[in-house]
């Protein structure tokens, strides 16, 4: 998946518009369901299992892109 459908995908998450994000937000005021909802992303979309002690270690957008694709 390229960069900009997983921004996409995290808009949906943080649930915001469509195109918002571009990957330098932070995200250390993201409550608790977007983070649950980051876990699923990872587990349907990527085959990934993320823990959210990995997920709150990241600070911005891009380091949950990271995590998705690495």
């Amino acid at each position: 998946m390229d960069y900009k459908k997983i921004l996409l995908k995290l808009d949906e998450v943080a649930e915001l518009s469509p195109g918002t994000l571009n990957g330098t937000e932070s995200i250390k005021d993201w409550d608790s369901i977007a983070i649950i909802s980051i876990i699923a992303l990872a587990d349907e979309d990527f085959n990934k299992s993320l823990s959210a002690k990995a997920i709150a270690q990241a600070s911005t957008v891009n380091d949950i892109v990271t995590l998705l694709t690495a």
